[in-house]
């Protein structure tokens, strides 16, 4: 039996305006632009603008990196410290050597967490208003854990979409869902956040 054709506008679970087949634009407009052309006339978007977004877990990463290796420094300079105070015990040679590996080892992670940080800043923040066309997720485990990897299409103002990558933030958060509209804080090829502004 064939079910009769009911023409709808909105999604009933997501509130995305539905489009049919070849319909998805009409006159080279999306029909997304109007709600998306609402964003800037809201009365919170210059509040939304002040916000600082979070960073990328690489940014996280480098500075875990960093903050390691300077207490590995610590620890080498310390060492060293008494092993010179002690230069008449036998024991020198062996404390000597474990402060010089510290010492290295610290060094070598502070200027590698620098590294992960300057690159994980590279490109600068840029802010966008727009909306959430569509969301996919990719889920990697690794031994006993595992991470979740969202990509996100945003369609802007200007009419562009692109795919942006935002790391999962555990069972807490929930990812932000299809239709939402906002402002996307961007860096690069990752979606840093998303602040809602509801038109």
């Amino acid at each position: 039996m064939k079910l009769p054709d009911i023409p709808i506008s909105l999604c009933a679970y997501c509130a995305v305006p539905v489009v049919v087949g070849k319909q998805a634009e009409a006159g080279g407009v999306s029909p997304n632009a109007g709600r998306i052309g609402k964003i800037k006339e809201h009365k919170t978007f210059a509040d939304v603008q002040k916000h600082h977004a979070l960073e990328t877990p690489a940014y996280f990463t480098g500075g875990r990196f960093s903050w390691h290796g300077r207490n590995f420094t610590v620890l080498g300079l310390v060492l060293l410290g008494l092993g010179v105070l002690t230069s008449e015990s036998t024991l020198l040679l062996p404390w000597s050597a474990f402060a010089l590996v510290c010492l290295l080892l610290g060094i070598f992670m502070v200027i590698k967490g620098m590294g992960i940080r300057a690159k994980a800043i590279a490109d600068p923040v840029t802010k966008r208003p727009g909306m959430i066309v569509d969301r996919r997720s990719e889920t990697k485990v690794e031994g006993w854990n595992g991470s979740t990897n969202y990509y996100f299409t945003i369609e802007f103002e200007d009419g562009a979409v692109g795919e942006y990558g935002y790391p999962g933030r555990g069972a807490t958060e929930e990812p932000y869902p299809k239709g939402m509209t906002g402002l996307a804080f961007l860096r690069g090829t990752h979606l840093l956040e998303f602040k809602q502004v509801r038109v």
